[in-house]
């Protein structure tokens, strides 16, 4: 975003600022703008001196000056600092408990957003020239104080929030526009399609419903053409132990595996931002073949479920999906197609 953003500025503009991207990313060099790497689901030191650095150069902002910040999914955890009086263990070790049980982002983003010092519109407040701020939307449905916690967006502005200056808050990629691109490109190829929008639930039990709906609707209808279910949204899940290796989207896509035995379908479930909870891949794409080589190998996709090691089971099949860092987050992506 601050690569594309830059380069429709003049050469010569006078610009400066931070760029904060997960850790171990190869980000290329950007003219005027200082590029911070930080921890990525859980916040770190690293983190905390990425928060330092941006609020030191939205300070630095003089009434003259215009604003501009790219925000997207992850940046509560790359900007994770904790507000005065809380210790920086007690920040991180709250965060880690959080999602490590589930807690889905609506829950972590209404928690960072009072105890984050970047987060809950803190940006705002202390910002003295006009801000635009352009969001890539990571949340179910999710408005500017959603995303990322609001950096520049308060849940609420209390009679006192000491902001000063106009900002305005647009969002600019979703899920419901990544699903409406992906229905267009479905409908050219040939296929029905049924985009039931944005959902929100624990990975396992969303995939049971899905398989039992996608099922009986594909049964229904009476056409020869493919027929795909689009789904975007959020599936949260529960940490593995040691040496296990699985995401919300892995998951998803194992329970579906174990929910539906037919062969007929091929189904794709990933994280849009290339990194799946644990999982060193986005999330994992099967069909009919897959089912079959998993029999042939004698792996048993019930074991790997209950030990919450869904990126394994899909590994040995050879059907994780690896994109790398995509640079932009509109949250989990899915398509079941019957064939």
């Amino acid at each position: 975003m601050a690569k594309t953003a830059r380069a429709n500025y003049p050469a010569n503009a006078s610009i400066r600022g931070v760029a904060v991207t997960p850790r171990g990313q190869q980000t290329p060099r950007i003219k005027n703008i200082t590029i911070m790497e930080a921890s990525h689901p859980f916040p770190d030191k690293t983190s905390a001196a990425a928060a330092r650095e941006v609020q030191k150069t939205v300070r630095s902002a003089k009434r003259g000056d215009f604003v501009l910040a790219l925000i997207s999914g992850g940046a509560s955890s790359l900007l994770g600092a904790p507000v005065p009086g809380m210790h920086p263990d007690d920040y991180r070790a709250l965060l880690a408990r959080l999602i490590n049980k589930g807690a889905d982002i609506r829950e972590l983003n209404a928690v960072r957003r009072k105890i984050s010092a970047c987060a809950g519109g803190r940006l705002a407040t202390i910002c003295k020239a006009p801000a635009l701020a352009l969001i890539c939307s990571d949340v179910v449905n999710g408005t500017p104080p959603d995303i990322a916690s609001g950096p520049f967006a308060p849940a609420v502005i209390p009679a006192k929030a000491g902001i000063h200056t106009i900002i305005e808050n647009r969002i600019i990629a979703s899920a419901t526009l990544s699903l409406a691109a992906a229905e267009k490109v479905l409908k050219k190829s040939g296929a029905t399609v049924i985009n039931i929008g944005e959902c929100a639930g624990e990975a396992r039990q969303m995939a049971k419903a899905h398989a039992k709906q996608f099922r009986k609707q594909a049964a229904s209808k009476k056409t020869k053409k493919p027929i795909a279910f689009l789904s975007g949204g959020e599936a949260t899940s529960k940490a593995g132990g040691k040496n296990t290796s699985g995401g919300a989207n892995c998951e998803y896509a194992l329970a579906y595996f174990l929910a539906d035995n037919n062969t007929d379908y091929a189904l794709i479930a990933c994280d849009t931002d290339g990194t799946d909870g644990t999982a060193n891949a986005a999330g994992a794409l099967f069909d009919g073949k897959d089912k079959t080589l998993a029999t042939k190998k004698n792996l048993p996709p019930k074991k790997y479920q209950t030990n919450r090691d869904s990126a394994t089971f899909f590994a040995k099949l050879n059907a994780l999906i690896k994109t790398g860092n995509t640079k932009i987050n509109t949250n989990d992506f899915r398509t079941v197609l019957f064939f």
